[in-house]
């Protein structure tokens, strides 16, 4: 791969510690070939040495292993920094002062070195449009094809009804916890011989943080089942088309 294309990202420096009360980060294992549950861990408290994380949410408790990442997103950037667990109370977790930390300007997941901003996957989604549809009406089938830091790729039948511009809500189906991405058509390009159009969508430009992870998270525990050689769901057994 050429080295233009690769994430732009800077190391920064390890003086003092980044900490600060109440941040916020999404909590990952370091080693990606792990199963993980993307959670979220409030500081507590901090001092040169490290700090003390809470999870924010007491049903997801961190990952059980010694070397985590911690992703903070800061306007358009991306910080990730190393951390080593050094104690655990209860639910809470002491780590060290980050070992390494990276800024990239990238609105979604951190360079992990395995060029993770763009995927390619076959998985079975279901989108929920915000106008052109009364809301009661059911959700349509597709096919999620890519997926990167900026937007996505869908295949969808032809007859379905879909506009540039619109505003859509897409689900994926069987995957191992809730994911629903916010969208924006940007693109419909049908393809010749095939009763199906690929529609090519962006991020909102008010995407939250909340999505960000959930994008991030979904992005690194695709590539980690694809290091694995995993089977991923098949967009076959869901779609009927």
């Amino acid at each position: 791969m050429p080295e233009s294309n690769r994430p732009k990202s800077i190391s920064l420096s390890s003086v003092g510690s980044p900490f600060r009360d109440d941040s916020r980060y999404l909590v990952i294992p370091a080693d990606l070939h792990q199963d993980f549950q993307p959670c979220a861990g409030i500081v507590q408290s901090h001092s040169g040495s490290g700090a003390w994380l809470k999870p924010e949410d007491p049903e997801r408790s961190f990952p059980p292993v010694s070397d985590l990442l911690l992703i903070e997103f800061q306007d358009e950037f991306v910080i990730t920094h190393e951390v080593t667990v050094l104690s655990k109370k209860d639910q809470s977790i002491f780590v060290s002062v980050p070992r390494k930390s990276e800024k990239e300007s990238s609105l979604l997941a951190p360079s992990t070195g395995r060029f993770d901003y763009r995927i390619e996957v076959n998985l079975p989604v279901r989108v929920k449009t915000d106008w052109v549809e009364s809301k009661d009406a059911p959700p349509k089938l597709a096919r999620l094809t890519n997926l990167s830091r900026g937007g996505m790729a869908l295949l969808a039948p032809n007859r379905q009804k879909y506009e540039e511009g619109q505003e859509i809500t897409v689900r994926v189906v069987g995957w191992d916890h809730p994911v629903r991405i916010e969208a924006v058509i940007e693109r419909i390009t049908p393809l010749a011989g095939r009763s199906k159009n690929k529609l090519a969508l962006r991020f909102p430009d008010h995407i939250d943080v909340s999505q960000r992870e959930m994008i991030s998270s979904f992005i690194l525990q695709v590539q980690r089942r694809e290091a694995l050689g995993r089977a991923l769901p098949s967009a076959d057994d869901f779609d009927g088309y």
